[in-house]
Protein backbone atom coordinates (compact mmCIF):
# COMPACT_ATOMS: atom_id res chain seq x y z
CA UNK A 1 0.00 0.00 0.00
CA UNK A 2 1.05 3.60 -0.94
CA UNK A 3 3.00 5.17 2.06
CA UNK A 4 1.17 8.34 2.22
CA UNK A 5 -2.26 6.28 2.33
CA UNK A 6 -0.69 4.41 5.09
CA UNK A 7 0.19 7.19 7.65
CA UNK A 8 -3.06 8.71 6.89
CA UNK A 9 -5.01 5.33 8.26
CA UNK A 10 -2.53 5.42 10.82
CA UNK A 11 -3.61 9.16 11.87
CA UNK A 12 -7.43 8.48 10.95
CA UNK A 13 -9.67 9.95 13.88
CA UNK A 14 -13.02 9.35 14.34
CA UNK A 15 -14.14 12.79 13.64
CA UNK A 16 -12.29 12.02 9.91
CA UNK A 17 -14.72 9.31 8.93
CA UNK A 18 -17.33 11.10 9.73
CA UNK A 19 -19.68 12.35 6.36
CA UNK A 20 -22.79 13.60 4.66
CA UNK A 21 -24.96 10.60 3.36
CA UNK A 22 -26.53 13.64 1.53
CA UNK A 23 -23.66 15.93 0.41
CA UNK A 24 -22.06 12.49 -0.78
CA UNK A 25 -25.31 11.29 -2.92
CA UNK A 26 -25.10 14.91 -4.50
CA UNK A 27 -22.00 14.75 -5.37
CA UNK A 28 -22.15 11.23 -6.74
CA UNK A 29 -24.90 12.00 -8.75
CA UNK A 30 -23.46 14.86 -10.23
CA UNK A 31 -20.45 12.42 -11.21
CA UNK A 32 -22.68 9.71 -12.62
CA UNK A 33 -24.14 12.67 -14.72
CA UNK A 34 -20.48 12.75 -16.66
CA UNK A 35 -19.73 8.93 -17.16
CA UNK A 36 -23.55 7.72 -17.42
CA UNK A 37 -22.51 6.39 -20.79
CA UNK A 38 -20.12 4.46 -19.68
CA UNK A 39 -20.38 3.59 -16.76
CA UNK A 40 -24.40 2.07 -17.79
CA UNK A 41 -22.20 0.38 -20.22
CA UNK A 42 -19.69 -1.10 -18.30
CA UNK A 43 -22.70 -2.70 -16.03
CA UNK A 44 -24.37 -4.39 -19.84
CA UNK A 45 -21.00 -5.60 -20.70
CA UNK A 46 -21.11 -7.53 -17.02
CA UNK A 47 -24.40 -8.62 -17.23
CA UNK A 48 -23.71 -9.97 -20.56
CA UNK A 49 -20.40 -12.03 -19.95
CA UNK A 50 -22.04 -13.14 -16.81
CA UNK A 51 -24.83 -14.43 -18.18
CA UNK A 52 -23.10 -16.34 -21.34
CA UNK A 53 -20.65 -18.16 -18.99
CA UNK A 54 -23.06 -18.84 -15.83
CA UNK A 55 -25.13 -20.24 -19.21
CA UNK A 56 -22.54 -22.59 -20.30
CA UNK A 57 -21.22 -23.65 -17.02
CA UNK A 58 -25.19 -24.38 -16.48
CA UNK A 59 -24.99 -26.68 -19.63
CA UNK A 60 -21.57 -28.29 -18.77
CA UNK A 61 -22.63 -29.47 -15.46
CA UNK A 62 -26.55 -29.79 -15.62
CA UNK A 63 -28.30 -29.80 -12.31
CA UNK A 64 -31.31 -31.79 -12.25
CA UNK A 65 -33.98 -30.14 -10.19
CA UNK A 66 -37.01 -31.92 -11.40
CA UNK A 67 -38.58 -33.40 -8.63
CA UNK A 68 -38.27 -30.16 -6.81
CA UNK A 69 -40.41 -29.08 -9.38
CA UNK A 70 -42.73 -31.18 -9.40
CA UNK A 71 -43.32 -30.97 -5.38
CA UNK A 72 -43.59 -26.77 -5.53
CA UNK A 73 -46.04 -27.53 -8.21
CA UNK A 74 -48.54 -29.93 -6.41
CA UNK A 75 -51.31 -28.41 -4.70
CA UNK A 76 -50.26 -29.59 -1.16
CA UNK A 77 -46.24 -30.09 -1.34
CA UNK A 78 -45.07 -32.26 1.45
CA UNK A 79 -42.37 -29.70 3.23
CA UNK A 80 -40.01 -33.05 4.66
CA UNK A 81 -39.80 -33.80 1.15
CA UNK A 82 -39.32 -30.90 -0.56
CA UNK A 83 -36.06 -30.45 1.97
CA UNK A 84 -35.02 -33.56 0.62
CA UNK A 85 -35.19 -32.91 -2.86
CA UNK A 86 -33.24 -29.32 -1.85
CA UNK A 87 -30.90 -31.44 -0.04
CA UNK A 88 -30.11 -33.55 -3.16
CA UNK A 89 -29.76 -30.94 -5.14
CA UNK A 90 -27.31 -29.10 -3.09
CA UNK A 91 -25.08 -32.19 -2.47
CA UNK A 92 -25.10 -33.51 -6.16
CA UNK A 93 -21.75 -32.68 -8.15
CA UNK A 94 -22.73 -31.21 -10.45
CA UNK A 95 -24.60 -28.27 -8.33
CA UNK A 96 -20.95 -28.32 -6.01
CA UNK A 97 -18.68 -27.68 -9.49
CA UNK A 98 -21.23 -24.90 -10.74
CA UNK A 99 -21.95 -23.37 -7.75
CA UNK A 100 -17.76 -23.00 -7.35
CA UNK A 101 -17.56 -22.43 -11.05
CA UNK A 102 -20.06 -19.71 -10.91
CA UNK A 103 -18.67 -18.10 -8.06
CA UNK A 104 -15.13 -17.84 -9.68
CA UNK A 105 -17.06 -16.88 -12.64
CA UNK A 106 -18.24 -13.74 -10.97
CA UNK A 107 -14.88 -12.36 -9.54
CA UNK A 108 -13.37 -13.12 -13.26
CA UNK A 109 -16.36 -10.09 -14.58
CA UNK A 110 -17.10 -8.11 -11.51
CA UNK A 111 -13.38 -5.94 -12.12
CA UNK A 112 -15.15 -4.69 -15.34
CA UNK A 113 -17.39 -2.99 -12.58
CA UNK A 114 -14.48 -1.82 -10.71
CA UNK A 115 -13.95 0.21 -13.40
CA UNK A 116 -17.11 2.43 -12.83
CA UNK A 117 -14.91 3.55 -9.81
CA UNK A 118 -12.06 4.40 -12.19
CA UNK A 119 -14.22 6.08 -14.59
CA UNK A 120 -15.49 8.44 -11.27
CA UNK A 121 -12.34 9.19 -10.34
CA UNK A 122 -11.30 10.49 -13.76
CA UNK A 123 -14.58 12.74 -14.43
CA UNK A 124 -13.68 14.45 -10.63
CA UNK A 125 -10.23 15.08 -11.57
CA UNK A 126 -11.61 16.44 -14.68
CA UNK A 127 -9.70 14.28 -17.43
CA UNK A 128 -11.14 12.96 -20.11
CA UNK A 129 -12.80 9.57 -19.76
CA UNK A 130 -12.64 6.67 -22.76
CA UNK A 131 -14.21 3.45 -23.19
CA UNK A 132 -10.80 1.52 -22.35
CA UNK A 133 -10.85 2.97 -18.85
CA UNK A 134 -13.77 0.45 -18.66
CA UNK A 135 -11.39 -2.40 -18.02
CA UNK A 136 -8.79 -0.28 -15.95
CA UNK A 137 -8.64 -3.26 -13.46
CA UNK A 138 -7.47 -5.27 -16.02
CA UNK A 139 -4.44 -3.83 -16.54
CA UNK A 140 -0.93 -2.99 -15.37
CA UNK A 141 -1.10 -6.14 -12.83
CA UNK A 142 -4.31 -5.29 -11.90
CA UNK A 143 -6.63 -8.15 -12.70
CA UNK A 144 -5.30 -10.96 -10.34
CA UNK A 145 -5.74 -8.54 -7.22
CA UNK A 146 -9.28 -7.05 -8.47
CA UNK A 147 -10.17 -10.93 -8.85
CA UNK A 148 -9.13 -12.39 -5.68
CA UNK A 149 -10.70 -8.96 -4.07
CA UNK A 150 -13.90 -10.03 -5.60
CA UNK A 151 -13.24 -13.82 -4.94
CA UNK A 152 -12.49 -13.71 -1.41
CA UNK A 153 -15.25 -10.57 -0.70
CA UNK A 154 -18.00 -13.15 -2.02
CA UNK A 155 -17.11 -16.10 0.12
CA UNK A 156 -16.82 -14.42 3.15
CA UNK A 157 -19.81 -12.42 2.56
CA UNK A 158 -21.35 -15.74 1.68
CA UNK A 159 -20.46 -17.62 4.40
CA UNK A 160 -22.19 -14.84 6.96
CA UNK A 161 -25.72 -14.90 5.11
CA UNK A 162 -25.34 -18.66 5.52
CA UNK A 163 -24.98 -17.76 9.76
CA UNK A 164 -28.15 -15.96 10.05
CA UNK A 165 -27.56 -13.38 7.14
CA UNK A 166 -26.61 -10.62 9.81
CA UNK A 167 -23.01 -11.48 10.11
CA UNK A 168 -22.92 -11.88 6.16
CA UNK A 169 -24.74 -8.18 6.23
CA UNK A 170 -21.87 -6.72 8.33
CA UNK A 171 -19.63 -7.90 6.71
CA UNK A 172 -20.62 -6.08 3.23
CA UNK A 173 -20.93 -2.87 4.91
CA UNK A 174 -17.11 -3.53 6.34
CA UNK A 175 -15.98 -3.98 2.81
CA UNK A 176 -17.59 -0.85 1.50
CA UNK A 177 -13.86 0.62 0.44
CA UNK A 178 -12.23 -2.30 -0.19
CA UNK A 179 -11.92 -1.46 -4.07
CA UNK A 180 -10.74 1.67 -4.12
CA UNK A 181 -8.05 1.15 -1.62
CA UNK A 182 -6.87 -1.61 -4.28
CA UNK A 183 -7.14 0.51 -7.07
CA UNK A 184 -6.13 3.96 -6.23
CA UNK A 185 -3.72 2.83 -2.54
CA UNK A 186 -2.40 0.29 -4.80
CA UNK A 187 -3.03 -2.35 -1.84
CA UNK A 188 -3.35 -6.02 -2.24
CA UNK A 189 -6.54 -7.35 -1.47
CA UNK A 190 -6.17 -8.49 2.18
CA UNK A 191 -4.91 -5.02 2.55
CA UNK A 192 -7.77 -3.21 1.39
CA UNK A 193 -10.35 -5.14 2.80
CA UNK A 194 -8.21 -4.66 6.52
CA UNK A 195 -8.35 -1.24 5.81
CA UNK A 196 -11.88 -1.08 4.39
CA UNK A 197 -12.62 -2.98 8.17
CA UNK A 198 -10.65 -0.17 10.01
CA UNK A 199 -12.33 3.06 8.55
CA UNK A 200 -16.14 1.89 8.32
CA UNK A 201 -16.20 0.83 11.86
CA UNK A 202 -14.59 4.02 13.00
CA UNK A 203 -18.07 5.28 11.50
CA UNK A 204 -20.42 2.31 11.32
CA UNK A 205 -23.55 4.07 11.93
CA UNK A 206 -22.77 6.24 9.10
CA UNK A 207 -21.84 3.08 6.76
CA UNK A 208 -25.20 1.83 7.96
CA UNK A 209 -26.89 4.57 6.68
CA UNK A 210 -24.98 4.18 3.20
CA UNK A 211 -25.71 0.67 3.29
CA UNK A 212 -29.76 1.18 3.47
CA UNK A 213 -28.89 3.78 0.70
CA UNK A 214 -27.43 1.13 -1.33
CA UNK A 215 -30.72 -0.76 -0.47
CA UNK A 216 -32.97 1.70 -0.90
CA UNK A 217 -31.35 2.33 -4.71
CA UNK A 218 -31.40 -0.81 -5.77
CA UNK A 219 -35.11 -1.36 -4.93
CA UNK A 220 -36.00 1.51 -6.40
CA UNK A 221 -33.96 0.10 -10.12
CA UNK A 222 -36.37 -3.17 -9.67
CA UNK A 223 -39.59 -1.02 -8.92
CA UNK A 224 -39.17 0.76 -12.78
CA UNK A 225 -39.27 -3.24 -14.19
CA UNK A 226 -35.81 -3.54 -13.62
CA UNK A 227 -34.34 -1.45 -15.96
CA UNK A 228 -33.92 1.53 -13.48
CA UNK A 229 -31.09 -1.07 -12.21
CA UNK A 230 -28.65 0.08 -14.87
CA UNK A 231 -28.80 3.47 -13.31
CA UNK A 232 -29.12 2.71 -9.69
CA UNK A 233 -26.47 -0.16 -9.53
CA UNK A 234 -23.45 2.23 -11.05
CA UNK A 235 -24.63 5.30 -9.35
CA UNK A 236 -23.51 2.85 -5.95
CA UNK A 237 -20.10 2.46 -7.19
CA UNK A 238 -19.72 6.44 -7.85
CA UNK A 239 -21.05 7.01 -3.78
CA UNK A 240 -17.96 4.28 -2.46
CA UNK A 241 -15.73 6.11 -4.89
CA UNK A 242 -17.06 9.34 -3.24
CA UNK A 243 -16.78 7.74 0.40
CA UNK A 244 -13.26 7.11 -0.23
CA UNK A 245 -12.16 10.63 -1.39
CA UNK A 246 -14.36 12.08 1.57
CA UNK A 247 -12.21 10.01 3.89
CA UNK A 248 -8.63 9.35 2.67
CA UNK A 249 -8.59 11.85 -0.40
CA UNK A 250 -6.41 11.65 -2.91
CA UNK A 251 -2.66 13.97 -3.64
CA UNK A 252 -3.02 16.03 -5.88
CA UNK A 253 -0.52 15.49 -9.13
CA UNK A 254 0.77 17.75 -11.87
CA UNK A 255 -1.18 15.17 -14.20
CA UNK A 256 -4.21 14.64 -12.36
CA UNK A 257 -5.91 17.78 -14.70
CA UNK A 258 -6.17 17.25 -18.18
CA UNK A 259 -5.13 20.52 -19.14
CA UNK A 260 -7.64 22.66 -21.54
CA UNK A 261 -10.32 19.24 -21.34
CA UNK A 262 -13.16 19.32 -18.87
CA UNK A 263 -14.98 16.04 -18.95
CA UNK A 264 -18.52 15.74 -19.91
CA UNK A 265 -20.23 12.75 -21.59
CA UNK A 266 -20.23 13.18 -25.70
CA UNK A 267 -24.14 12.01 -25.96
CA UNK A 268 -25.13 14.54 -23.61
Amino acid sequence: MKADVQNKLAQLTVDATKFSVQNVVNKSWNIFGRVALFAILALLIYLVLAFVIQTLVGFLFPVDDTELIILSQSSNPDIDEMMEAIQNIATSPNYMISSLLSMVVVALVSPILYGIIYLAYKADHNQTISFSDVFYAYQDGRFGKSVMLALISSLIISIGMALCILPGVIIAIGLTLAIPFLLFAEASPIEAMKASFRIVFKNFGGFILIFLVFVLLVLLGALMCGVGLLATIPLIYIIVYVLYKEVIGFELRPDSVDIGTINRNPYQ
